[in-house]
């Protein structure tokens, strides 16, 4: 993958909306009452109470990264699949994997949802005996938009002391999201991401009783970012913090494997959420250019690792 820096002014007028891929769900290990141990490459692995898996760097690391992933993964799916991981513990930093529901499925609309990622977190750091630890919010697609709210949650910020995060291409309009799906369900050819969104559409219906009927300032509401708002501009909660943002702009990935336009991706509203957040942040915009014609950008590997590593330095 080439790194590009991006800037507003360079984008062309035709991208108005971005997309969110769903994944397939996979079972999500859900933890006991009681911590359990293991291995995994050498590193130790305890899951506690609470949804919260923790692979251990080193013995003596100081820096933890709280781990929000995307829709259906567990991180048994992703952690041997992604060269990221590896490399973060390479680090030195422990990967602390967080949940709210058994098999990960949540798109984090509702306000309960974040919430109980809040609480989570807020949980684990206080029973934390290192009292020098550094503390980061790492997360992928709808991972990334959850680990944003939590960003402007002033109460979560100010006991957790976290004030950096790195995110991976996420859906950030649930009022573009939902729309895209939609006309994607009713117009597209190409049978997955036909079949995708009918299963999200689905999902908005019976988790969170969206459907086409939904006004948008419920979207609205429920978005830390959206084109349209009026009214909630939820992003203008998150201030003094280091954001580093990835996304990617392969419209022909899209059209070539899974029929989509250039309106369903996710870089128009990253763009304009880095623009609108920038001045009150040290926030830091990458496009990644996807070179590997087998492999879908929309991925955890959608990232430059040097540049995200030095980041957390």
């Amino acid at each position: 993958m080439l790194m590009v820096h991006y800037y507003i002014q360079k984008m062309k007028a035709g991208f108005t909306n971005y997309f969110l891929l769903f994944l397939v769900p996979l079972n999500f290990l859900h933890c006991s009452s009681q911590p359990s141990q293991d291995k995994i490459e050498d590193h130790t692995v305890i899951e506690y109470s609470g949804d919260i898996k923790l692979i251990q760097s080193t013995q003596g690391s100081n820096k933890t990264i709280f781990v929000l992933t995307g829709f259906g993964q567990s991180p048994d799916s992703i952690i041997n699949k992604h060269q990221l991981f590896k490399s973060l513990l390479r680090e030195n930093h422990d990967l602390a994997f967080v949940s709210i529901t058994n098999k990960n499925q949540t798109l984090y609309v509702k306000q309960d949802e974040i919430k109980s990622l809040a609480e989570q977190i807020t949980a684990f750091i206080a029973n934390s005996k290192e009292s020098k630890k550094t503390y980061t919010l790492l997360g992928f697609s709808i991972g990334g938009s959850a680990c944003l709210k939590l960003l402007s949650d002033s109460v979560f910020c100010n006991k957790t002391n976290i004030s950096k995060c790195v995110v991976i291409d996420p859906p950030l309009d649930i009022e573009r999201l939902y729309s895209s799906l939609l006309r994607q369900h009713k117009e597209t050819k190409n049978d997955i991401s036909k079949n995708e969104s009918g299963f999200l559409l689905n999902f908005f219906k019976e988790n969170y009783n969206i459907t086409e009927t939904t006004k948008p300032p419920v979207l609205w509401s429920n978005s830390i970012f959206a084109l349209n708002d009026t009214l909630y501009k939820n992003h203008k909660r998150i201030k003094h913090k280091n954001i580093l943002l990835f996304t990617n702009n392969d419209s022909a990935w899209q059209r070539v494997n899974r029929g989509r336009l250039p309106i369903d991706m996710n870089i128009t509203d990253c763009i304009s959420f880095y623009e609108s957040i920038r001045m009150q942040n040290n926030a830091k915009l990458i496009v990644m250019k996807n070179n590997n014609a087998l492999s879908n950008p929309h991925s955890w590997d959608n990232v430059d690792e040097s540049i995200l590593i030095n980041w957390l330095q």
